[in-house]
């Protein structure tokens, strides 16, 4: 799972209320509300944009399965891609 992902920040704009964020894509007008493990892989975008990376963090933190982790973060990676708010490069 060598994906790349990269924060679209000109297709959004986004406010953070009681350790939840919103989103609003600027184009489409589809939301995005991220809090807990969708927060906290959306904030290590900032640091890390390898998805194997932050994968392997969260299997670090929370003791999951690679492999399990792994389809979760990319699922969500894509889910975001589809939404416009991120893209794979």
């Amino acid at each position: 799972m060598s994906l790349v992902l990269r924060k679209v920040d000109s297709s959004f704009c986004a406010t953070e209320v009681d350790g939840e964020l919103v989103m609003i894509h600027s184009g489409t007008g589809k939301f995005f509300s991220l809090k807990g493990v969708g927060l906290e892989i959306w904030n290590a975008l900032d640091r890390q944009a390898n998805l194997e990376a932050i994968s392997a963090d969260l299997v670090q933190e929370y003791g999951i399965s690679a492999e399990e982790c792994a389809a979760a973060v990319e699922g969500f990676a894509s889910q975001l891609v589809a939404a416009g708010f991120a893209e794979f490069v």
